[in-house]
């Protein structure tokens, strides 16, 4: 009986390995299912995720069971039991099955699902500066991506109640932490780089204005509203600044939190580079000759104009802006660009 107890051990182990990575591939499947962008921001191997941690652990103690029962085996002077090589082959299949979705499904969130929303593909829409937009658009609802592939304007309608609750919790939170620097000399006393006189790339001064703080980008905090990372002003020519909203800015590679579901969506920019500096792209976003891309942190702005879909506007909602604003907000001049500085 005590031989007999040894000998099923290892199947028993294989088994349950078996059953470990079954249900974490089910786990995860269920996950994606619920979350369409889930692959913008995590890898199949991704063990922050628990449904890969179990998937992962599952192949591994199904290979130790059929390992542990092949030696047993051997030093017994039998032959491998039957079972051994279907179920390695198995085991091996939804490793190699994983690791291909990985390849070619958008699991692979950094290089391939998050690329693949900057990747030129003409759509003949106009991006918030004039120029043609021709970068890929990412589907309703995505919460991650680059910034001229999101909707400008989240679809309210597929928030559920606490969704819209926690975004409106922002919201509130963020105007009242902003308040007290309405005043541009106690947003700078603060830290906040507040420069009027700064210009775009094409020499002019910004009509919108992002003041950021070197100390609350570094903090390592994420969505804290009670230190927004980026002030944001509108800049008439008068030089009398006003508050329309803050940005949030998550630290460099990690994806930022979303609890207000399709309505706090995140953006991030890739600007190009050469020589260290960064210079103008084409209108296809292609860099020049020379140039690289480098991609950005992922941001959130939240635009101070009373309305929940506006404000979480990802470029700036100049409509909304200046209804509440009024000439705060010039109609003409180019357009303020959209990245903290």
């Amino acid at each position: 009986m005590k031989d007999s107890g040894r000998t099923t051990v290892f199947p028993s182990l294989a088994a349950v390995g078996l059953v470990m990575a079954v249900a974490g591939l089910a786990w995860d499947a269920a996950m994606h299912a619920a979350d369409a962008q889930l692959a913008s921001h995590e890898g199949v191997f991704t063990l922050g995720n628990p449904s890969h941690a179990l998937f992962l652990a599952g192949l591994v103690v199904t290979a130790t069971g059929i390992g542990g029962a092949i030696v047993r085996t051997l030093r017994g002077g039998r032959r491998p039991p039957g079972w051994a090589l279907p179920l390695t082959l198995l085991a091996l299949g939804l490793g190699s099955g994983a690791a291909i979705a990985n390849a070619g499904d958008g699991h692979d969130h950094g290089a391939t699902a998050s690329h693949q929303a900057s990747a030129s593909h003409p759509t003949g829409k106009r991006g918030h500066h004039g120029a043609k937009d021709h970068a890929q658009q990412l589907p309703v609802g995505a919460s991650h991506g680059f910034a001229h592939s999101l909707a400008q304007y989240p679809d309210m309608s597929l928030a559920s109640a606490s969704q819209r609750a926690a975004a409106q919790r922002i919201y509130d939170e963020s105007v009242r932490t902003a308040a007290r620097f309405k005043d541009p000399g106690t947003a700078r006393a603060a830290g906040y780089k507040v420069d009027p006189e700064k210009t775009g790339k094409n020499g002019r001064r910004k009509v919108i204005l992002h003041a950021g703080s070197k100390a609350y980008k570094r903090d390592g905090k994420t969505l804290d509203t009670s230190k927004p990372e980026t002030l944001v002003y509108a800049n008439p020519p008068d030089g009398k600044l006003t508050l329309i909203g803050v940005l949030y800015r998550a630290p460099k590679g990690q994806p930022g939190p979303t609890p207000g579901g399709p309505i706090t969506r995140w953006h991030f920019h890739e600007p190009c580079f050469m020589n260290g500096q960064k210079v103008r792209g084409g209108k296809d976003g292609a860099c020049p000759a020379g140039a690289v891309k480098r991609r950005t942190a992922e941001m959130m702005h939240v635009w101070f104009t009373g309305d929940l879909r506006s404000a979480y506007a990802i470029h700036a909602p100049r409509k909304e802006l200046r209804e509440r604003y009024g000439d705060a907000l010039p109609t003409k001049g180019k357009r303020g660009s959209n990245a903290a500085p």
